[in-house]
């Protein structure tokens, strides 16, 4: 595209590229624009059309920051096309509110363009959308509700922090306590300003802020001037729609103090510890690890093999089996391990071992140093956020990549058992024109009706998915072509049957479905998510309104 054009002149040669970019970006689902040297647009292809919510005549002609606006064109654009201009590429990415279609996150590169007289005449602006993706790298939260009793009834300081200002948005009563300040003192200033790194200029939270989603141990000192040795995690979530990383604080400074203050570190700490002697067993423990076990004191640990608190599952055994190892090299032991308490159950734990001798290699026949720590709550928030990860924000049903990952399963499962296992693909027919002519609020009421009306006809281990806009699908275990012919044709009746209400209007909602079964040639679940979207293809193609089998009109 950054080709000279051929004609000398000006006007002819801007003509001549727009002619030529015109044809190049007619089909693209990317922003593509043309501005000329006066930041004036000559060209905009249709997606970005339909981002700016004007039409293409109020935007040719027009300056760049009257269409895209003030708070983007002076954060970014403005910078960028100053050294665009002057001969460079600019590329970047980030978040942005665009007038039709809301925040996207899109990665945009700015090329010069330039005559055969090497003079630049205007500039190819490229913008890709890679929301999709960005929402799928991150765990986000749909339930605020759920999160903040999780968040403020959590053991630990958490903070969240806005990604793109680095500004505190909240903070439970813990993180207000281990920093000393009060919670009006503590919002909306930097993260960095409530404590600092020892011997570095990089602020606490700048690793999180630039995309690593846990650090290492860190020594931090409060405004206050008082040291701590904390461990530090994030969590990405999205908090009232907007992305935001969810910090989790461990203060560790008890766990590294000196050897000589052990004695009261078994009294104070609020974290288990014991010392482990040759042959695993438990020479020595305080009471926080015998509460975290369920043993009422430590004679009912100490002398006890260690092998009492594991399962011996193959995770258990492969730590039992590589930790000295990595004491011997002199590598740091930390990792989360499912243990077993007296009564059978099971405790999530954080377990940091270091050798009693400090030579090198150490002797850990004189010992090691254990310290344990009970994670279960942590852990309980890790599957609560994991689980709202995998929903579909507007209807509550599987999104896309968790449907798509759990129907893999169910389907290898299905086949290495020879049973039968069918897929139904639905789309709500002319669902533009309810967005066109009634507005997208009455185009994902329409969509959660109808995933509303849907799921009461499936059973318990059928899985539903949204799979984007208004496609869906259905996984039908155990249920036959014949079978899910019969439940696909239902679905479209009660849709059919019914109008939807929109305030006083009553709108008639059909949908078309194709629907394909495992067999011989169908095995996977690629193969058959293919088969029943060309059966819905077949039924879209065929007046909509309908069911399509994939076996009815393919040889296969």
């Amino acid at each position: 595209m950054t080709q000279a054009i051929a004609h000398s002149n000006h006007s002819d040669s801007i003509s001549a590229t727009l002619d030529l970019y015109t044809q190049l970006i007619s089909t693209t689902t990317d922003f593509i624009s043309f501005v000329d040297c006066d930041e004036r647009y000559q060209i905009v292809n249709d997606r970005y059309v339909v981002a700016t919510g004007l039409s293409k005549n109020e935007i040719i002609g027009s300056h760049i920051k009257d269409v895209i606006g003030s708070e983007i064109y002076e954060s970014k654009t403005k910078a960028a096309l100053k050294k665009c201009y002057a001969g460079s590429p600019v590329e970047y990415e980030g978040w942005f509110s665009y007038p039709a279609q809301g925040r996207r996150y899109v990665r945009t590169r700015l090329i010069p363009n330039r005559n055969i007289q090497n003079q630049i005449i205007g500039i190819l602006i490229h913008s890709h959308d890679l929301t999709e993706q960005k929402l799928a790298e991150d765990k986000t939260i749909e339930s605020e509700a759920m999160f903040r009793q999780m968040f403020e009834g959590h053991a630990s300081p958490m903070l969240l922090l806005d990604i793109q200002t680095g500004l505190i948005h909240d903070a439970n009563p813990q993180a207000c306590t281990f920093f000393q300040l009060s919670h009006n003192e503590i919002i909306n200033i930097s993260a960095n300003k409530i404590a600092t790194l020892e011997e570095s200029e990089q602020g606490v939270f700048d690793r999180l802020l630039g995309g690593f989603t846990d650090c290492d141990e860190q020594s931090i000192t409060l405004n206050s001037g008082e040291q701590k040795e904390v461990e530090i995690q994030s969590i990405p979530i999205w908090v009232e729609h907007e992305a935001h990383l969810c910090i989790v604080i461990r203060d560790i400074t008890q766990e590294t103090t000196n050897q000589r203050e052990l004695a009261t570190l078994f009294k104070n700490t609020q974290v288990g510890i014991g010392i482990m002697k040759p042959g695993r067993t438990i020479h020595k423990c305080n009471q926080k690890l015998c509460d975290i076990f369920g043993y009422s004191c430590n004679k009912e640990l100490e002398t006890q093999s260690t092998q009492i608190l594991h399962f011996d599952t193959p995770e258990e055994m492969k730590f039992v089996q590589s930790y000295r190892d990595q004491l011997k090299q002199g590598e740091h032991v930390h990792t989360d391990l499912k243990l077993k308490r007296k009564d059978g159950s099971a405790v999530w734990c954080t377990l940091t071992a270091n050798p009693l001798d400090t030579n090198v290699p150490p002797n850990l026949d004189k010992g090691i140093l254990w310290v344990v720590d009970d994670i279960s709550q942590r852990k309980a928030i890790e599957g609560m956020l994991q689980k709202i990860a995998s929903k579909d924000g507007l209807t509550g049903i599987y999104n896309r990549t968790f449907f798509l990952e759990t129907t893999k399963k169910t389907i290898h499962n299905a086949t290495s058992q020879n049973q039968h296992c069918s897929m139904i693909m639905l789309d709500v027919d002319h669902f533009k024109k309810v967005n066109d002519n009634y507005g997208h609020p009455a185009g994902d009421l329409v969509l959660k009706t109808i995933t509303q009306r849907i799921n009461k006809m499936l059973r318990k281990n059928d899985d539903f998915g949204r799979m984007g806009g208004e496609e869906f699908g259905i996984l039908l275990p155990n249920s036959s072509i014949k079978n899910t012919f019969n439940i696909a044709e239902r679905i479209r009746q009660s849709i059919e049957s019914e109008p939807i209400c929109i305030g006083c209007k009553k709108l008639d909602i059909t949908i078309s479905l194709g629907i394909a079964s495992i067999n011989d040639s169908i095995r996977d679940m690629k193969q058959l998510s293919s088969a029943a979207d060309k059966a819905l293809y077949e039924a879209k193609n065929a007046g909509r309104n309908q069911v399509c089998s994939f076996h009815n009109f393919c040889n296969i």
